[in-house]
């Protein structure tokens, strides 16, 4: 039975004008950009992995053709290297275009929005805007201040603030300020990466010693590799480029997925699962060395898993949530050591470097000289020293990832930390909240935000990652509906 005399009202605030849509997934991203993983690992629920594969089946793989129209040669390439997977049924074993996925859950979301509203559950709302700061009204309610296109200021009242925004900003990064925008890409989304590959290209066409037709790209982070990718695989660009320069402190790409494990064993961690509570520092130390011997230049899940499994063996004695907390303190170690990309983006690297269009440096920028042609040269610190780059680049990509909240510049997140009304959790990666996803009385934090977080229900590093996100939204909802249900409020959630 309904439990509600009225439906529930649902408000969305959005950001960016496509609703329903994600960053990653939308039009501000391209259709040629991939999973990053296999698509196994991105949807690692039997189920959800299912629903997606039958619905690429359907009208015998009816999105190909959409595909080889949208994303053109690098469209056609991706598909003759993988045809016969997907011919042999086996389209869970390879990175596919993440932008199928983001076309699947909108008509999933928008059939059942629909199928809400007309059993009059619930009534669902999206509007385009920024939400700028929030308060509590002397009824406990939400007050949103929304800032439209225009400038001018909306404010919306909601009995539940869900905060949904996904990461932090984008990282500005501070040695690029004096960069002339025509020469610098903040982020490849900004306004989209179309206009940023448009960017490149009329940059590159305009220098006319082909010498001087470089890139400089600080960071190496997954947008990075995917830049690479794009970059490697569009025709005209990639015939204009002279080299790729890529600054990065760690110096190293991901690494390549494999699939068996052989008979990986563990020493290090054997000799302390002898020991009767082992201190923590020991198993840290012992952990690292094992990630660094089985982890050096591959990353086999089977291994990460049956590591994890000894891990635990070892720490027995730790009660689970202190046991989650040890893993929030060593999450910095476990990015480092498994970061891992799918082949096609593994492979437009090896096909920069054969063509002596790719350079990684481990390095750290630390001046951008701009040119009285507008032209950039750059200088960096490796291994303690000052160098100066020999070659001049034509534009700057800034790939260093998202903010840290030290440094958050999104006015909403600000406004709340600022009023005490959320809290960042000890490891600094993200919001502190309840099990029931609350950060304060019906203030509620899902998505990437929660990371690093250790509850009774919560427990993940980071949640960049689809899979983790699909199994918080069912307990999230449940928390809201339950507190509805016991509730004598309106019925009514807003999403920022």
């Amino acid at each position: 039975q309904y439990p509600f005399k009225k439906p529930i009202t649902i408000a969305v605030i959005e950001k960016q004008p496509q609703l329903w849509a994600g960053l990653p997934y939308g039009d501000r991203s391209s259709v040629n950009c991939l999973t990053i993983t296999t698509l196994a690992e991105f949807l690692q629920d039997p189920a959800h992995l299912e629903d997606f594969t039958n619905w690429l089946s359907k009208d015998n793989h009816a999105w190909i053709a959409e595909y080889l129209e949208l994303g053109g040669s690098i469209a056609y390439a991706w598909y003759n290297r993988n045809k016969q997977v997907i011919d042999n049924g086996l389209i869970h074993t390879i990175a596919v275009p993440r932008y199928l996925y983001g076309k699947f859950k909108r008509q999933e979301f928008t059939a059942l929005i629909s199928k809400v509203t007309a059993s009059g559950l619930a009534t669902v709302s999206g509007f385009t805007g920024e939400a700028a700061s929030t308060y509590n009204d002397s009824n406990g309610d939400y007050i949103v201040a929304v800032k439209k296109d225009d400038g001018g200021i909306v404010l919306v009242c909601t009995h539940k603030l869900i905060l949904t925004t996904g990461n932090l900003p984008f990282r500005k990064i501070e040695q690029l300020k004096g960069v002339p925008a025509n020469r610098l890409i903040q982020s490849a989304y900004q306004p989209g990466i179309a206009q940023s590959l448009t960017q490149l290209t009329g940059l590159l066409k305009n220098t006319k010693n082909s010498n001087d037709r470089n890139l400089l790209m600080i960071g190496s982070n997954a947008s990075s590799i995917e830049m690479l990718y794009l970059l490697a695989n569009h025709k005209q660009l990639i015939s204009l480029i002279n080299k790729v320069v890529v600054l990065s402190p760690g110096g190293k790409l991901p690494k390549p997925i494999v699939d068996s494990s052989g008979d990986a064993c563990f020493p290090y961690l054997d000799v302390l699962e002898k020991m009767p509570d082992c201190p923590v520092h020991l198993v840290a130390g012992a952990l690292n060395k094992e990630f660094a011997v089985h982890f050096d230049t591959e990353v086999c899940l089977q291994t990460v898993k049956r590591l994890f499994d000894k891990l635990r063996s070892v720490l027995s004695y730790l009660p689970e949530q202190q046991y989650q907390q040890f893993l929030m303190d060593q999450g910095q170690l476990f990015t480092k050591y498994i970061r891992r990309s799918t082949t096609d983006y593994l492979q437009a690297i090896t096909q920069l470097k054969a063509q002596g269009k790719f350079e990684m440096i481990p390095a750290k920028l630390t001046t951008i000289t701009v040119g009285h042609d507008d032209t950039l040269t750059a200088q960096y610190k490796s291994g303690g020293q000052q160098h100066h780059h020999l070659l001049t680049f034509q534009a700057a990509i800034a790939c260093s990832g998202f903010e840290t909240f030290d440094e958050c510049t999104c006015p909403l997140i600000t406004s709340m930390i600022d009023k005490g009304l959320c809290h960042i959790n000890s490891t600094r990666k993200g919001i502190q909240v309840s099990n029931s996803f609350e950060a304060s009385a019906n203030l509620y934090i899902t998505g990437p935000l929660l990371a690093g977080t250790v509850n009774d229900v919560l427990h993940f590093w980071h949640l960049e990652n689809m899979s983790r996100l699909l199994e918080l939204a069912p307990l999230l909802s449940d928390s809201l509906l339950s507190d509805l249900i016991a509730s004598d409020k309106k019925p009514e959630l807003l999403a920022v």
